[in-house]
């Protein structure tokens, strides 16, 4: 089972690959999540032991193939709670969507 940080570093990838980016820095992973490059030093290379993610040379971090899938899966998890509290439960989007990550 992935931990909610784990989950928001394979979305947060999943995103940028979702739109072009072929990796991202650890830097701006951390800024993307909101976290500590601290944070993600020590939980990057445990999820690379899991072959969800690999560091590449240059420093750029980047999705394996079964990363791609669970974070497909947790962005569509994502989305369906939003959906869920904005329309059933007429949450604002913005609310909903803070809600839906927690």
């Amino acid at each position: 089972m992935q931990s909610s940080f784990r989950e928001d570093i394979l979305e947060a990838l999943y995103k940028a690959g979702s739109v072009g980016r072929s990796g991202t820095g650890m830097r701006d992973l951390a800024l993307l999540i909101d976290r500590d490059i601290d944070d993600l030093e020590k939980v990057i290379p445990e999820m690379e032991r899991a072959g969800d993610l690999v560091t590449l040379a240059d420093g750029m971090i980047m999705l394996t193939p079964r990363g791609v899938e669970t974070g497909g899966k947790i962005m569509r998890k994502h989305r369906i709670l939003e959906c869920f509290f904005s329309e059933m439960l007429g949450m604002t989007p913005e609310s909903a969507a803070v809600e839906a990550c927690t």
